[in-house]
Parts: structure tokens; C-alpha cells; sequence
């Protein structure tokens, strides 16, 4: 599990460093020359400023984290073949496995939670961001 998590990394972290650093870039500079008449700390700044103004983009990332989480099937079917040890056996082993036995039962039922659950966490986020965000 541990070379499956190093080669997500590997494989997502330049994206999502030029998203976040497009981002930042694009905060104007009258919001931080504001901010340095209160206070002078980056961290406050960064916590209470930046934080809010980009959080429609850290959820764009973390959905699109989460989405690129489901193609790490190749990674693994190219590491350990058909069936791979249940430490790396993902959704997706799972999904073509029960496709190969024909059993759309089980793998229809997969696609379902698995939209659910995706649904759930932008429902949740939108959320948070009208309550938390957005005063």
C-alpha cells in the first residue's frame, strides 16, 4: 500500500500545485497590504484570508484527488496482476472482478455507493462553505 500511495503522489502533486499556486497568485494584492496594516503574521493571513477566498478551489482539488484516486487500478493490475493482495485491493479490483463473474448485481450496486458517497462530500462541502465561508 505504501508504493500505491508514493505513486499517487507522485503522479497528482504537480496539478494540484499549479492549481493551488494559480490560485494564489490570482488574490490581489490589496488584500494582503490590508491585512499587514492589522497584523504582520503569514500564518493569520494565510488562515483567514487566503483559506476562505480559495476554498472553492481546494474543493475542486479534493474532488478531482478523489476522482484520480479511482484510476489507480492500472498501478496496481500492472504490480501484482488479477488479483492483487488484499492490502492493495481496491474498489476498482473489486468493480472488474465482479464484472468478469458477471455479477451486475453486486457491481451495479458499487457504482451506486460509490456516487453516493461522492455526492455526500460535495453536499457536505457546499454546505460547510455557505456556513463557514461565505459571512
Amino acid at each position: 500500500m505504501k508504493t500505491l500511495i508514493l505513486i499517487y503522489i507522485i503522479k497528482n502533486t504537480g496539478y494540484m500545485l499549479i492549481i493551488f499556486t494559480g490560485a494564489i497568485t490570482s488574490l490581489e494584492k490589496e488584500y494582503k497590504e490590508a491585512f499587514l496594516l492589522d497584523s504582520n503574521s503569514n500564518l493569520i493571513y494565510a488562515a483567514k484570508i487566503v483559506v476562505p477566498l480559495i476554498a472553492p478551489i481546494i474543493f475542486f482539488v479534493v474532488i478531482l484527488s478523489i476522482i484520480n484516486s479511482f484510476s489507480m487500478f492500472r498501478e496496481v493490475y500492472a504490480l501484482y496482476g488479477n488479483t492483487p493482495p488484499n492490502t492493495a485491493y481496491l474498489l476498482q479490483n473489486f468493480m472488474n472482478n465482479n464484472f468478469y463473474k458477471l455479477n451486475y448485481q453486486r457491481l451495479s450496486t458499487a457504482a451506486f455507493i460509490v456516487v453516493v458517497g461522492i455526492s455526500l462530500l460535495i453536499i457536505g462541502f457546499l454546505k460547510f462553505q455557505d456556513k463557514y465561508l461565505n459571512h
